[in-house]
């Protein structure tokens, strides 16, 4: 298990799919994410990008958002 915190994701800045993308796809460390943005543009994103959402409460922070990339067959 990795050490590094896990990322924040939220919608391309300026529509830049392409560069979220391949940041995401080519990263092989990583396939869980976090966001606090539950906006339906972002849950659509990451739905068609391969991701299963899922959603929990941390204590002192509130809801947050857990995409995870499903790499297998995304």
């Amino acid at each position: 298990m990795s050490n590094n915190p896990i990322p924040y994701i939220n919608i391309p800045v300026h529509g830049n799919n392409q560069l979220i993308m391949n940041a995401i796809y080519s990263d092989l460390n990583n396939n869980y994410y976090w966001s606090d943005n539950f906006s339906p543009n972002l849950y659509i994103f990451l739905a068609q990008a391969g991701f299963i959402s899922t959603s929990t409460y941390i204590e002192n922070f509130g809801d947050i958002l857990l995409p995870e990339i499903q790499k297998s067959y995304a």
